[in-house]
């Protein structure tokens, strides 16, 4: 007999571990994995999209798929741009991070990005590819023709 989400949600994790893996996480679990893999899709596509306009922007990005080793909370992307669009001074360095839209910020990325912006850097929260490169748009002034 095959148990019903609704029954593996209540089971203790040991008795899960005997269910074969497609049924054995929780509805909770499930969510949380889905959020996971639909974060690394827009990670992916922002890192390709980045790389394939290297001559303007640099970008440092911890994989989120293995442990890191850079301050726990740090935002996912810390974008550089190479050019000045514009002749007077501006920031060359912009903080994202990707959340699937409803997804939260952990007590530690809360922490993390307090602090950055007492010290003057913002950190921008996107729910989408789309966000993030108008981001970088508005955020460096950089006209569109550059970014085509």
């Amino acid at each position: 007999m095959i148990p019903t989400q609704r029954i593996v949600d209540r089971m203790i994790p040991e008795d899960r571990k005997q269910l074969p893996k497609q049924i054995r996480l929780t509805s909770s679990e499930r969510q949380a994995k889905n959020e996971a893999e639909n974060e690394r899709k827009m990670h992916n596509q922002f890192s390709d999209y980045l790389r394939l306009r290297k001559q303007v922007f640099q970008f440092v990005h911890a994989n989120p798929t293995k442990r890191s080793t850079i301050k726990r909370g740090w935002p996912d992307y810390t974008v550089i741009c190479k050019i000045m669009a514009r002749l007077r001074p501006r920031p060359v360095a912009c903080l994202i991070e990707f959340k699937v839209p409803g997804g939260k910020l952990s007590p530690d990325q809360i922490q993390c990005f307090n602090e950055l912006e007492i010290a003057g850097i913002p950190v921008y929260v996107v729910t989408s590819l789309t966000d993030a490169i108008e981001l970088l748009i508005e955020y460096f002034e950089l006209p569109r023709e550059i970014l085509s």
